[in-house]
């Protein structure tokens, strides 16, 4: 007798059904693979074993959202967006921002702004925003190719809204102007802001700063 069989922790009888056990076990294998895929569908279609992952509050757009008509559209909502947002709500126009920092759309949602989690360069965020129904679209980010992928989108889905956007420098304010956006340019605006503030630092009678600007900028 090998070594093995010098050690009997179990019973023969026990042993033998343990095997018999294996037996079945293994025979029964090949035909539960084939059928596997047929019961995970029905215990799927019946809701079984189904893990419910909870949605993030704030990401999913409310029924608020869905019926806004004859609104702003705010992409982005970082310090531009967040002031446009507010001087717009206080004349008393419906806002809808699309964002794409979590945080954020929380918080808006969880204060009753209506908000989108989804990126402005994507067909079905245009629709959810309900863009063919907005009065205005305004990008208020700085980045200038997501800006025109955002617009032509904005374009197809409504071609006469008016659109706002930035640009730091004057050949990308061209660019968008080529497209009928109504462009902030930064570096103009700046420039404006400085003379102004220049200009009245002095406090001369002779001095008349928006003659100036109209002078140096145009």
């Amino acid at each position: 007798m090998g070594t093995a069989g010098k050690f009997r922790p179990l019973e023969p009888a026990t042993e033998q059904l343990l095997l018999a056990c294996s037996a079945v076990g293994m025979g029964l294998v090949p035909g539960l693979m084939r059928g596997s895929g047929r019961l995970a569908a029905w215990c799927e279609k019946r809701a079984w074993f189904v893990t419910r992952r909870a949605v993030p509050e704030g990401l999913s757009p409310s029924r608020r959202v869905k019926e806004i008509a004859d609104h702003a559209v705010i992409c982005g909502y970082g310090p531009v967006g967040q002031s446009l947002n507010e001087a717009l709500q206080r004349c008393g126009v419906e806002t809808l921002v699309i964002e794409l920092n979590v945080d954020t759309v929380r918080a808006l949602k969880k204060a009753g702004q209506p908000v989108l989690f989804a990126d402005a360069t994507h067909h079905e965020t245009m629709a959810l925003a309900a863009i063919r129904r907005a009065r205005l679209v305004a990008f208020t980010f700085p980045n200038i190719d997501l800006t025109i992928q955002g617009v032509r989108l904005v374009r197809e889905h409504n071609p006469g809204v008016c659109v706002f956007a930035r640009a730091k420098f004057a050949p990308e304010a061209e660019r968008l102007r080529e497209l009928g956006v109504q462009v902030v340019h930064d570096e103009r605006e700046s420039a404006t802001a400085m003379i102004r503030r220049a200009l009245g630092a002095y406090q001369r009678d002779e001095i008349d700063p928006e003659e100036v600007v109209r002078e140096v900028i145009g």
